[in-house]
């Protein structure tokens, strides 16, 4: 009877991730750079969670629960930072398993911990992580995206207009992107707002009375560009 119990304990344990919540002996609040690099160290599982913040804990200590917000668990800064971090401690022990993690994290296959330290000191300065290959990627100027806001498909397309979007990754349902000349402040804008054809008409319109009142020799470019854009075009397909 003894053992039937300490089954039926098991059972309800792995199938009801609930179950964990009532065994938590202490909750603490952490941030989202540390929820990724615990998902890619230790592995962690989901209690419970809601809108506006996750009950998760670490695989390996399920006694131990942390509460972590929504939003930065699903800010690409930190989940950057949070996977960075897990590489750079990863490196420091030459074990399959921790070669096998950053596999998954860059998608490169090291022989060992000594060759993958000299990659990451060569190209770590220019990581990115892209939630459209979801792993780390280097780019030939890095991440520099020191904010990173949402932001409306208007204003997404009301820069495009005027030449001043740069595409930095997009993902099934969202597009990361910086005004061309400050890749330090990024944004994100929802496909559904960009791909709205309402949006992207009102935006040209905003973007044209814009054009309308610039008379400076320099504004040229911009003037010149925006009479090339096609807009039914990007009205009937998108972008």
């Amino acid at each position: 009877m003894k053992f039937l119990l300490l089954f039926i304990s098991i059972f309800l344990f792995l199938i009801n991730p609930l179950y964990a919540v009532e065994n938590c002996k202490e909750t603490k609040d952490i941030g989202g750079k540390f929820y990724w690099y615990n998902s890619a160290v230790h592995g962690t599982s989901i209690s419970s969670e809601d809108n506006e913040k996750r009950i998760w804990y670490i695989n390996t200590d399920p006694a131990v629960c942390y509460k972590s917000l929504q939003a930065q668990i699903n800010n690409p800064a930190l989940i950057y930072s949070g996977y960075v971090m897990a590489l750079k401690n990863l490196g420091d022990e030459n074990s399959a398993n921790n070669l096998i993690i950053i596999k998954k994290l860059t998608g490169i296959t090291f022989n060992d911990s000594g060759q993958f330290n000299r990659w990451f000191d060569k190209n770590s300065a220019n990581f990115f992580w892209s939630f459209e290959k979801n792993r780390i990627v280097v780019l030939e100027n890095g991440f520099r995206c020191n904010q990173i806001n949402p932001a409306g498909g208007k204003l997404y397309w009301f820069n495009y207009f005027l030449g001043s979007v740069k595409d930095m990754d997009t993902s099934p349902d969202k597009r990361l992107w910086s005004s061309v000349g400050d890749d330090t402040t990024c944004f994100i804008s929802l496909l559904i707002e960009i791909n709205n054809r309402q949006i992207i008409e009102e935006s040209y319109q905003l973007a044209l009375n814009y054009i309308g009142t610039l008379n400076d020799e320099m504004e040229k470019q911009i003037i010149n560009r925006f009479k090339k854009i096609n807009v039914n075009k990007l009205i009937e397909t998108g972008y």
